[in-house]
């Protein structure tokens, strides 16, 4: 969440604010009476169980959805005993798949799996690469941006989940011009220079596209 600079370095106080948060019952467990059984109830509970789904919704939808599924699961069945509409302790048996589970989505991550699709534009690779880098909440901002300028400018281009489409403008020539891929890839580089290097930007959208990359693949 805390991605966009210059905003990431103040977002590191939200991160140990919800580091807090968490790490409030255990020490209050600690400092009151650590023989007792501890109790996270009420919106602590629903606290645990939005953080979860909050990982899961930003990075379902990316091409590490495997891990995404695998992580979310091990912290639920984790954190069953405090988590509300379960409250049932998985014992060792539950803590033991947990973690399983967990060491499997580390393997997915290190292998790199599933691969990166192919795609033959720059546009496409830059996009599909920061969407799967940066989750879809800032994706999909990142998105309706790039379709606002390319209504607003009749590109004839549309920006989904999976990549660039061309779409039919009356008044519009078949197929992109160069202008017009020149003018996105400055927009998309004007938009993603808060997230990521200049260098990373150079090695996916070259500043000057190719006469033999400026039509959009259906």
């Amino acid at each position: 969440m805390g991605a966009k600079r210059p905003q990431d370095a103040s977002w590191q106080w939200i991160v140990l604010s919800l580091w807090v948060i968490l790490a409030m019952p255990v020490g209050e467990h600690w400092f009151s009476n650590q023989f007792a059984q501890l109790d996270i109830g009420g919106a602590r509970s629903w606290f645990l169980l939005i953080l979860i789904l909050v990982g899961l919704l930003n990075n379902g939808p990316t091409r590490f959805s495997p891990t995404a599924f695998l992580l979310g699961l091990s912290q639920i069945i984790l954190l069953s005993e405090y988590l509300p509409g379960i409250q049932t302790s998985l014992g060792t048996t539950g803590a033991m798949a947990a973690l399983l589970l967990l060491l499997i989505a580390i393997v997915l991550v290190i292998v790199d799996w599933p691969s990166k699709r192919l795609v033959t534009r720059h546009e496409d690779r830059a996009w599909l690469d920061f969407r799967d880098s940066f989750g879809a909440f800032w994706a999909a901002r990142i998105a309706q941006r790039i379709n606002d300028s390319a209504t607003r400018y009749n590109w004839g281009l549309w920006l989904s989940w999976s990549g660039f489409t061309q779409v039919e403008l009356v008044g519009l020539e078949e197929g992109v011009t160069s202008e017009v891929n020149r003018a996105l890839r400055q927009n998309m580089r004007s938009l993603l220079r808060r997230f990521v290097s200049e260098a990373w930007m150079d090695d996916r959208l070259p500043k000057d596209p190719e006469n033999g990359d400026s039509t959009i693949q259906e």
